[in-house]
């Protein structure tokens, strides 16, 4: 049966078998094209005698849950024929050459949309790599690796409160100096410890969940937990929030339309569930495997998933960038168990609650598997 080639993929492409791709041009050509057989581009590249020249785009693609095939192993392989940069972050890339050697490289989350996200910024000089400029995340240990350097987590010694952003400056492979950016791009001052919380509601049952942010307790929680902490942002998207709640399933509502109001009025800027995906428009950005007016988006974690509100079931669901999307028992059965689960989520990534305790409450509720959400 002959390959269906996708509309995305020109007509003068062929397809390698052997690779499973669709590919256009090649090193000598001066230009070198591959598609996964979705019709996603997984190289544009172009050379010069042989050698990287000029902007290059590059997508990993991962498990087969997603894309369909398992192209993990063939991605790794472009990687290292044509020695690209690399890290943990890394889902696209995005680089500049001149005659072999790289000027600038860029990992990206969402790329071509308008949510996008720019996760790491290398600058070189000489093809050395100088400076680095990075959104941290709570996974990567492997920051960023090129022509034998490596930077790693370790490297930083990230403090707390978590930074917005890191700047590295790199000589010789080695990282000589470090700042830490808070959200508005100001240098962070010294930390300054927040104190633990003794009773966070650890002996909460499922019933007691139902009501939890239309009575207040949520509003109260953040309120006490982050008194004074700056206030979230969120997507330009989220002012039609209260008309697309109407869809929920009644005994949904009055819950979403409370954390709404609390949402748009003083909800701190937490870091494990960040406001700036509230709103998003899962259809208008074309978001892969959920491109349906179902989802509306609630928050980001800060591995760059989304959290999605279901609205036919009023269940929260998590989107996972790098692999399967949606994970079956990745699922908070309700928006009161969402919320009662990122407060406590947030505190236990601030070392303010014990992990094992909250680990068997979320049992006892439930969703277990939340917890790793801190880490």
């Amino acid at each position: 049966m002959e390959q269906p080639k996708p509309p995305s993929v020109p007509n003068a492409a062929t397809y390698d078998k052997s690779t499973e791709t669709w590919q256009l041009g090649s090193v000598a050509t001066g230009a070198l094209q591959i598609w996964h057989p979705s019709g996603i581009c997984m190289l544009d590249a172009h050379f010069q005698d042989g050698a990287l020249d000029g902007e290059l785009r590059f997508k990993i693609i991962g498990a087969a849950a997603h894309y369909g095939t398992d192209h993990y192993a063939f991605s790794n392989g472009l990687i290292k024929q044509f020695g690209l940069p690399d890290g943990d972050d890394m889902g696209e890339l995005r680089a500049s050459y001149r005659r072999g050697v790289p000027t600038a490289a860029s990992f990206h989350i969402f790329m071509g949309q308008p949510n996008e996200i720019e996760q790491l910024h290398a600058t070189f000089d000489n093809g050395a790599l100088v400076r680095l400029r990075w959104k941290p995340t709570g996974t990567a240990q492997s920051v960023f690796k090129y022509g034998g350097v490596e930077i790693v987590r370790a490297n930083m010694k990230i403090p707390k409160p978590w930074p917005a952003t890191i700047e590295v400056e790199v000589s010789k492979g080695k990282v000589v100096s470090r700042t830490f950016l808070d959200a508005a791009g100001k240098s962070m001052k010294a930390d300054v410890a927040p104190p633990p919380v003794a009773e966070w509601g650890q002996k909460t049952t499922r019933k007691e969940l139902d009501g939890y942010i239309e009575s207040g307790r949520f509003a109260k929680e953040l309120a006490t937990f982050w008194k004074g902490a700056k206030k979230a942002t969120f997507d330009k998207d989220a002012r039609r929030a209260p008309k697309v709640f109407d869809r929920l399933p009644k005994a949904q509502q009055a819950a979403a339309r409370a954390f709404d109001a609390i949402c748009k009025k003083n909800f701190p800027a937490l870091k494990r569930s960040s406001l700036s995906g509230y709103g998003f428009d899962c259809v208008k950005n074309d978001l892969p495997v959920a491109t349906d007016a179902k989802y509306f988006g609630l928050s980001y974690t800060l591995d760059g998933d989304l959290q999605l509100l279901d609205l036919e079931t009023g269940r929260v669901l998590e989107w996972v960038h790098d692999y399967e999307p949606f994970e079956d028992d990745h699922v908070f059965p309700s928006l009161d168990a969402y919320a009662f689960a990122i407060v406590r989520i947030e505190l236990l990534f601030e070392k303010r609650i014990p992990a094992a305790a909250l680990e068997a409450t979320f049992k006892r509720l439930g969703f277990a598997w939340a917890t790793m959400l801190a880490r």
